[in-house]
């Protein structure tokens, strides 16, 4: 569990919620590129259903990224500004809060000019959610 956000026992916080809900935490830090605007849960080879039930009890989602220096079995938690609330529950399946996880499984290839290309999926969002609305978008 890594405070990404700045904000002072951020993850401290947060690793208590998930503890009281019957995850392990191993280690609470600050995060060292922070600050983050996007919540993220990091996820090694094969762990993409795990990071994807941590992120399902995050008010807002999150966004799964695969990293193949995170063990198998395990996930990192990185909050972001973004990180408000744990839900006791996890968002069902297909609902408006489980569609606002995004998940990147591809590691993406190195270019000639060193930056790392990434593919990232999302589903479709249907109904509402919670936070600022896509660029272009208005909601009243």
């Amino acid at each position: 569990m890594l405070n990404g956000s700045g904000t002072d026992g951020q993850a401290a916080n947060a690793a208590g919620a998930f503890e009281t809900l019957g995850f392990a935490i191993d280690e609470v830090a600050t995060y060292s590129e922070s600050p983050v605007g996007r919540t993220t849960v990091f996820f090694g080879p094969g762990g993409e259903a795990a990071a994807r039930r941590v992120a399902r009890h995050i008010t807002g989602g999150a966004a799964l990224k695969l990293d193949p220096d995170v063990d198998t079995g395990s996930v990192v938690l990185v909050t972001g500004r973004d990180f408000t609330t744990v839900h006791d529950q996890p968002a069902p399946e297909g609902s408006p809060e489980d569609l606002l996880i995004t998940t990147t499984t591809t590691l993406g290839e190195t270019s000639s000019t060193g930056s790392t290309t990434t593919t990232t999926t999302a589903p479709e969002a249907v109904g509402y959610g919670t936070g600022e609305p896509p660029p272009g978008v208005s909601c009243g």
